[in-house]
C-alpha cells in the first residue's frame, strides 16, 4: 500500500511541479512549472521544539534537576529553547531550610 501526498504550488495552485534538488537543510525542494516559483512542500517544515509537550518535558526535567546539556540531548532542542521554557516557568526553588546552624567556609567551621 502506497500513500501518495498531491503536492500544490502556495501561489498559483497548479498541480504541475517538479523536485528542483535539496535545500541546504535538507528539504526537498519543488519548482511549479506554471509560475516558475521554487518551494518546499509545508509537510516538511516541522520544528519538534514547538510541540507543546516538549515544554512540559523542559519543565519536568528542570525540576528534577537535570543540566541544560542533558536537556538538549535527550529532547533534540535548541539551547535556546531550553532556555525560553525555563525562563517563562512559574517554577520557584525553594531551600530545604531556612537558616543553617553550621557555616562552612573552605576548612573553617564557625558555629552560631
Amino acid at each position: 500500500m502506497k500513500t501518495q501526498i498531491t503536492i500544490t504550488c502556495p501561489s498559483c495552485l497548479s498541480v504541475s511541479i517538479k523536485k528542483n534538488g535539496i535545500e541546504s537543510y535538507g528539504k526537498q525542494s519543488y519548482f511549479c512549472k506554471d509560475c516558475h516559483r521554487q518551494f518546499v512542500h509545508h509537510l516538511q517544515l516541522t520544528d519538534k521544539g514547538y510541540q507543546s509537550h516538549i515544554d512540559g518535558k523542559i519543565r519536568l526535567m528542570s525540576a528534577c534537576g537535570c543540566c541544560i546539556a542533558d536537556i538538549v540531548i535527550l529532547e533534540q532542542v535548541s539551547k535556546g529553547k531550553v532556555f525560553s521554557v525555563r525562563a517563562n516557568s512559574n517554577h520557584q526553588i525553594k531551600p530545604r531550610q531556612k537558616h543553617y546552624n553550621t557555616l562552612k567556609i573552605d576548612e573553617f567551621r564557625y558555629e552560631f
